[in-house]
Order: structure tokens, then sequence, then C-alpha cells
């Protein structure tokens, strides 16, 4: 990346480290939790300070890294943690986005029982492993048998009820391991 190269030489290493920090827009931060913004997959990702640290080290070329001491990356991002520039506030994107899931393909809105474009001002902390399809009933095979054998007619719609919980920002817990890391689909649109 050349970080470092590209400032003057009277600033110290770490001094433009973190200015690039914040100028690029490497991490975020929210109360005590590190976030990075995944953009191949639209949403923010909380991280440990030690994944933090891995992913600024990613973020430069070799002889910026020989040029660092050891400590430098991690001071950097205690100095940057308060930039109002890397404040993002969960709290408020949480009560925003509650009625909403983060897709591969979109962002479902539960109410209007439609897909969305993904947009610049989404603050999602998760996405779900799957895509949106409008044509899934050919799909939904396993589904109907699972509802016929083990949860039976009368439970559907709460059993749709439950799962749509658990997946959106209503339920404040950690999303299931279905969430994270997924590939992208075709565009929907």
């Amino acid at each position: 990346m050349n970080i470092l190269n590209s400032l003057p030489e009277c600033m110290d290493a770490e001094e433009v480290l973190c200015h690039a920090i914040i100028s690029n827009k490497l991490l975020y931060f929210s109360n005590t939790a590190i976030y990075r913004y995944c953009e191949e997959q639209n949403y923010y990702r909380c991280i440990t300070t030690e994944e933090a640290v891995t992913f600024i080290a990613q973020n430069l070329s070799t002889d910026e890294l020989c040029r660092l001491p050891s400590r430098s990356i991690p001071e950097c991002i205690k100095r940057v943690r308060n930039c109002k520039e890397l404040h993002i506030d969960m709290g408020s994107a949480f009560k925003t986005h509650q009625m909403e899931l983060d897709l591969q393909n979109g962002v479902y809105q539960i109410q209007s029982q439609s897909l969305r474009r993904h947009q610049e001002n989404d603050i999602f902390d998760y996405v779900l492993n799957f895509a949106y399809n409008r044509n899934t009933s050919s799909r939904m095979l396993n589904f109907e048998k699972f509802i016929s054998t083990s949860v039976r007619e009368e439970n559907r719609d709460c059993l749709l009820r439950s799962i749509g919980y658990v997946l959106s920002s209503l339920a404040q817990e950690e999303k299931p391991s279905c969430c994270w890391d997924c590939r992208l689909p075709e565009d929907p649109y």
C-alpha cells in the first residue's frame, strides 16, 4: 500500500500510520469493539485487537513493515480509537435495522417483505450466508418435509417467526455461524 512513503520524512512512522488508518478508514470503533468493513460483503465485521493488527500489517508493503517497530501497529490502534471519523454507533444501527436482514444480495425488509440494494449508510455487523430468491417454491421441498414430519403445519408460522427473529437484529445475540464469510451471488435486480 506504501502508506509510510506517502508523507514527509519529518513525520514519524507511527504518526503516518495513524493518519493512514484514519484517511483510508481501515478500522472502525464502537465502544470497546473494533470493526473492519468488509466491502465485498457490505458489513462491519467485529474483530479482536490481534486481528486488527494483522489486518493493518496486511495493508502495508514489506518495506513499510520493516520500517515499523513491532509495537507501532497496536500503539496506532490505541491512538485512533477515539477518532470521530472512525466511530460507528452500533446501538443506533441496531435500532435502525432491526426489521431488516442483511443478505448476500441485498437487505431484506421484513415489514414490506421486499429486497433492496445495500446502501452506503447501512451498518450491519453480520451478513447471512444466503441470498434472497423470489422463486424459492421449487427449492423448499426439504423445508416442507421438515414441517410435515417434525413440526406439523399448525406450528409453521411460529417456526418461521422464530427463524426470522433469530436471524434479524431483533435478537441482540451473536448471529449463528451461517451468517459469516460468504460468497457473493449474482445481482438479483
